[in-house]
C-alpha cells in the first residue's frame, strides 16, 4: 500500500498544474489572461473585509469605461464580501439604458471625487453616495493624497481611505 501511494504521488505532482486548468470550454479562454491579484491589493481587500459592517460599500479610483475581463473592484467585491458602488462599468452599458444611466452617473460620481481638491470635501461626498471605503488604486491618485499619506491603510500603490467621520 505505501510502494502504491509512494508511486502515485510524483504522478501527481506532474499533473498539478493540470487540475488547475479551466475544466470547462468556455473558461479557456480566460486562463490566458494569467491574472495575478496584487499582493497589495489581497491586503487592502483583508483590511476592509476586517472592519466592514453590513450595509458598507466600496469604490475604487481609476475605473476604466472600456473593456476589462477583471477590474480592482471585482477583486475586492470577492475577497472583502463588500459590495462595490461600481465595477467593470463597460457591462453595464449594454444591459438597457437604465442601468446603463446609473453606470454613467456612478462612473462621473467616481471620477469627479478622484479629482476633488480637497480630502475633507472628497470624504464628504463619498458619504453622500454611501460609500465607506474608498480604495486608490495608483500611487498619485486620489488628486486629494496623492502619496497616500492620510489614508487608514497603504502598502505600494494601494491606499484605503474610511469615509465614515
Amino acid at each position: 500500500m505505501a510502494i502504491a501511494a509512494a508511486l502515485t504521488l510524483p504522478v501527481m505532482w506532474i499533473s498539478a498544474a493540470d487540475l488547475a486548468a479551466p475544466k470547462f470550454a468556455w473558461a479557456r479562454r480566460f486562463a490566458a489572461y494569467g491574472h495575478l491579484v496584487e499582493r497589495e491589493l489581497l491586503q487592502a481587500a483583508a483590511f476592509i473585509r476586517g472592519r466592514s459592517h453590513p450595509g458598507d460599500t466600496l469604490a475604487t479610483s481609476g475605473l476604466s469605461s472600456g473593456y476589462v475581463a477583471v477590474d480592482p473592484p471585482t477583486v475586492l467585491v470577492a475577497l472583502s464580501a463588500t459590495p462595490s458602488y461600481l465595477a467593470r462599468p463597460w457591462v453595464h452599458l449594454f444591459q438597457g439604458r437604465a442601468r446603463a444611466d446609473v453606470a454613467r452617473t456612478r462612473f462621473n460620481a467616481l471620477t469627479a471625487i478622484e479629482h476633488t481638491p480637497d480630502r475633507d470635501t472628497a470624504l464628504q461626498q463619498l458619504r453622500e453616495i454611501k460609500v465607506r471605503w474608498y480604495v486608490a488604486t495608483a500611487f498619485g491618485a486620489p488628486s486629494w493624497d496623492p502619496g497616500h499619506r492620510r489614508s487608514a491603510f497603504a502598502r505600494g500603490n494601494i491606499a484605503v481611505y474610511d469615509a465614515l467621520p
